[in-house]
């Protein structure tokens, strides 16, 4: 056995376990019910774009159709991932739509001003960080 072979077949028997490991990844986002947040769907796009790539170099470089398959499956696997993904998403998004409460004026306001309010203590805390005054600050003790 030649070590092209040996590589091969290690090559073929990896890729196989990467596509298995796509399949828990599906089953838990149909499962899933909040919206699978735990998902990114940048990192799992740039696995399917890095997998249909190799698959395309692996034809058009290699003429290598065993390579290119394996890399076919892991862009299926992948690309399963990410439209469970989407569609759960548009689920969750739809479901949680119906019960958000239109904003009041009054609820709008009342945001506007907490948020001036915590601005005030981070500006009112940060001038007396600038004058040397670290007596009364978090970092007292050091």
């Amino acid at each position: 056995m030649r070590i092209a072979d040996i590589t091969l077949a290690v090559f073929t028997f990896c890729n196989s376990l990467r596509f298995l490991a796509c399949l828990p990844q599906s089953a838990r986002a149909v499962r899933d019910q909040s919206g699978t947040q735990a998902i990114s769907l940048g990192t799992w796009g740039l696995f399917f774009i890095s997998h249909a790539s190799a698959m395309a170099y692996a034809l058009v470089n290699n003429e290598d159709w065993i390579m290119a398959f394996m890399f076919l499956a892991n862009a299926i696997g992948c690309g399963a991932v990410l439209l469970i993904t989407a569609w759960k998403r548009s689920q969750h998004r739809s479901r949680t739509r119906q019960y958000e409460p239109t904003p009041t004026v009054l609820g709008v306001l009342a945001q506007k001003m907490g948020s001036s309010i915590r601005k005030a203590r981070l500006r009112r805390t940060f001038s007396r960080k600038k004058t040397g005054s670290w007596t009364d600050g978090p970092l007292s003790g050091f």
